[in-house]
Parts: structure tokens; C-alpha cells; sequence
């Protein structure tokens, strides 16, 4: 009678292998414990040992379909997908079940995946009574060659006959979630939570799905069922702060970050997160308080310094946040959203040239920002400079038409270089869009301040 697996003491057996090479006698092993043994190597990632006692098997088990199998998988995993199947092809059972899953990997490696189809197919349909156990292995090997559409098909297969397997629904979310139909994979997770109510792993997958759509709320409601149920499940506390800061509800983020760094360790970057959610919540003390903790363990924070910069700059102290910005730049002056703030600070300094700059130095590290090319316009525009403000607000609108304020900013500028229709127009859809965009218009429009133009 055949031993089953989980009767073998594994690091026993593989105890007693090692001390045989290592005393240089040979050792005898029959062919389900050699299996064990490279197994355990193949599954720590040493597959040249793993090899090893493969061909030292076949030494003593020549004819052993189980070992030249497994030598088949092991010269797969090293991309020898050739050799493999020739392996395959020589084997007494070439046809039974184990034999085809292999040679449909291999034809997967080949490139042939309607042939790996076409076997797979034939392997479910000639399966009735372990459909659902061979569905998951098939799904397996569909997945890894990112074949999610075609996984989905045999797990809806298996599913008629098995609906409340949980490994077959867990496999479908997967899917579902990889080819993007979030929507589908939050009903599978619902589903899985029908059968077992208890399942932390579901609530938290269901936490995922709901943020990936946005749906924080019912984010939130699943990452506290999966808190519930695990106590010391830290990343749903995570995730569940990261929830409430999208859904904007700052200082309750604030707290669970806070709780979380506790439960696992205060990190500078957890403590941005808590300084991000103060700063949100206008708590521009609170926030500077955890960014400094954060510099405190690591001055290289980037984040720590910007955000040390946004927060004095919403105090109205903009000499002292340009000081905390240029430190952020000193680290990495690659983010360009960092140049941005700084153009901003030149802006409230009423130092026009260097916010240009600063504005086009971000434009330089990423050009698809519609919202800087709106304030470079503007600075334009302020300027006099009235052609350059309508190339760039132009440029704005290539990247957005629906900008905030853009009609009216078209407005303004045709009106200042004498096209009236068109200021008319643009004047019309500002309105639409802001019904203070009239008394802005008018305001800027009789403002007869003179600007200096930008050199």
C-alpha cells in the first residue's frame, strides 16, 4: 500500500538524505520518499539539489514514471521546455492526468497555447469524480500564462457541480479582479461570505475590491469585519486607514494610522501618512508635529519636508516653506509636483520670473499637467503677455477640455487681444459653469493695474 504524503516526517527524510551524502554511502529511499525530498528542495528554490535526488532516484528506481515526471518539472521550471517533453513523451502513462497538466505547461512554454487549451480541455472533460480538485490545478497553470478569461470558464464549469467550493470562488475573484471586472469579483467575495461569514482572508479581499472601485465605505465596513474576526490583522488596519483618508474622513485616518504604527512600529512613513490626514483635516500643527517625528527617523523623507512645506505655506509663512521645499528638492528634485509647489510659493511672494520657472521645470519632468499650463497662462496673462497666455491655456485644453475655470480664462484672454465673439462665447460657457465667473471677468477686466512683463 501506497504511503500517503502527510505520513512522512519531511525534515526527518531530509535529514537522513543529507547525513547519507555527507557520510558518502549510498542511502535507499523508495520513490515516494525521494519525491518528498525534492519537493522540499524544489520548494525552497534549490532546484539543482532538487535535481540531484531526482537522478539519484532514478539510479535506483530506473523505471519510476513518478521521478522522470518529476525530472520533467524540474527541467520546465529552468526553461528546458524541449527537453521536457520528450521526457513526457517517453513516459509509460504519457496520457494519464499528471502526464497532460505537464505537457500542457510545457506547451505553454512553447507557445502553444491552443494546443495547452485543447489538452486541458480534454483533461476536465474526461474527469467526473475530482473535477473541482483538477480545476483549481488547471486554473493554475491558465493563470500563470495570464489566461484569465479561460480560467474563468473552467471555474464556472467546476462551480455548476461544486457552487459552494471556496478554493473555485476564490480562484474566480482572482480572475475577475486581474481582467479588471472588479464589480464581478466583489459578488464572488459576497458569495464566498454566504458560506463562511467567519473568513478574514474574504473580508479583507472584499476591502480591496471595494477600494479598487472607489466604494470606500463598504471598503471600510470589510476591513472591520476583518479586524473583527483577527485582531492582529495590521494590514487591514492599514488599509482601512488608507480608506478613510480617501473618503475623506482625515481625522478618524489620523487615528488609525496612528493605532496602526503602534500595533506594529512608528515608521517616518506612517507618521507622513498621519501628518497627511492632519494636514487634510487643516491641522496644520498636528501635521507638522508628525512630520518632524518622521524627519527625526529619517531626514531624507522626502514627503516629510514637502508636506513640512505645504503646511507653512497654507500658515501664510512662504519664506519659511520655500526653505522646507528646497530641502525636499535636495533629495530628490525629480518630483515634479514638488516644483509646483514652489512656483506656488513665488506666486504668494509676488515674484512672477521664479515661479515660471518653477512652473516649467515641473512642465519638464511631466508635460501632461493641464492645471500648470492653465498657471503658466496665467502668469502670462498677469504679465501682459497675452499670445504666450493662449498657447498655453491652448495646451491646457488639449490635455483637459473640462479644466475648472478654463472657459473663463479663454474669455479673458480674447478679450484682451480684441476678439470679442469669442470672448462672448467663452464668457457663456464660463458662466454656465460658475456664476461668479461674470464678476470675476468684470473685475479683472476693469482692473487697470499695470504688470511688468515677463523677461
Amino acid at each position: 500500500m501506497q504511503q500517503e504524503d502527510n505520513d512522512f516526517n519531511v525534515p526527518e527524510l531530509v535529514e537522513r538524505y543529507e547525513r547519507s551524502l555527507s557520510e558518502g554511502r549510498p542511502g535507499y529511499f523508495d520513490v515516494d520518499e525521494l519525491e518528498e525530498i525534492s519537493d522540499f528542495y524544489q520548494k525552497k528554490g534549490r532546484n539543482r539539489e532538487s535535481s540531484e535526488v531526482v537522478e539519484m532516484g532514478l539510479r535506483l528506481h530506473p523505471n519510476s514514471s513518478i521521478l522522470l515526471l518529476k525530472r520533467a518539472t524540474l527541467y520546465l521550471e529552468i526553461g528546458e521546455a524541449r527537453r521536457a517533453l520528450q521526457i513526457i513523451d517517453r513516459l509509460p502513462e504519457r496520457n494519464d492526468t499528471d502526464a497532460n497538466l505537464v505537457r500542457a505547461e510545457i506547451f505553454m512554454q512553447l507557445d502553444r497555447r491552443e494546443d495547452a487549451l485543447k489538452l486541458l480541455h480534454k483533461v476536465m472533460d474526461e474527469e467526473s469524480i475530482e473535477k473541482s480538485s483538477l480545476c483549481l490545478d488547471i486554473t493554475g497553470i491558465l493563470v500563470e500564462a495570464g489566461m484569465h478569461r479561460e480560467a474563468i470558464l473552467f471555474l464556472q464549469e467546476a462551480l455548476e457541480n461544486d457552487s459552494r467550493n471556496i478554493d473555485l470562488l476564490f480562484e474566480l475573484a482572482y480572475s475577475y479582479e486581474q481582467l479588471g471586472n472588479t464589480q464581478k469579483a466583489i459578488l464572488t467575495y459576497h458569495h464566498i461570505l454566504d458560506i463562511d461569514p467567519y473568513s478574514g482572508e474574504t473580508w479583507f479581499n472584499l476591502g480591496q475590491a471595494c477600494f479598487n472601485e472607489n466604494l470606500y465605505a463598504e471598503a471600510i465596513e470589510a476591513y472591520d469585519f476583518a479586524i473583527v474576526i483577527n485582531p492582529n490583522d495590521s494590514l487591514a488596519q492599514l488599509q482601512k486607514a488608507h480608506s478613510l483618508f480617501q473618503f475623506g474622513q482625515y481625522l478618524k485616518a489620523a487615528e488609525v494610522y496612528r493605532e496602526y504604527g503602534l500595533n506594529t512600529e512608528v515608521t517616518d512613513i506612517v507618521l507622513v501618512y498621519e501628518g497627511e490626514s492632519y494636514e487634510k483635516a487643516d491641522l496644520f500643527d498636528q501635521a507638522m508635529e508628525c512630520y518632524q517625528k518622521a524627519l527625526d527617523i529619517n531626514p531624507k523623507n522626502v514627503d516629510a519636508c514637502t508636506g513640512m512645506g505645504i503646511c507653512l505655506m497654507e500658515k501664510d509663512q512662504y519664506s519659511a516653506s520655500l526653505v522646507w521645499f528646497e530641502k525636499a528638492l535636495r533629495i530628490d528634485q525629480s518630483i515634479s509636483e514638488t516644483w509646483v509647489y514652489v512656483a506656488e510659493v513665488f506666486v504668494n511672494l509676488e515674484m512672477p520670473e521664479e515661479a515660471l520657472m518653477s512652473y516649467k521645470r515641473s512642465l519638464d519632468i511631466d508635460p501632461a499637467q493641464a492645471d500648470v499650463l492653465a498657471s503658466v497662462g496665467n502668469l502670462y496673462f498677469d504679465a501682459k503677455q497675452y499670445s504666450q497666455a493662449l498657447a498655453s491655456y491652448q495646451e491646457a485644453d488639449l490635455l483637459d477640455p473640462d479644466l475648472t475655470g478654463l472657459p473663463l480664462f479663454y474669455a479673458l484672454v480674447y478679450a484682451k487681444i480684441g476678439d470679442a465673439d469669442l470672448a462672448r462665447e467663452y464668457l457663456t460657457k464660463a458662466v454656465q459653469a460658475d456664476e461668479n465667473a461674470q464678476k470675476i471677468y468684470d473685475d479683472i477686466m476693469n482692473d487697470k493695474e499695470e504688470e511688468e512683463p515677463i523677461k
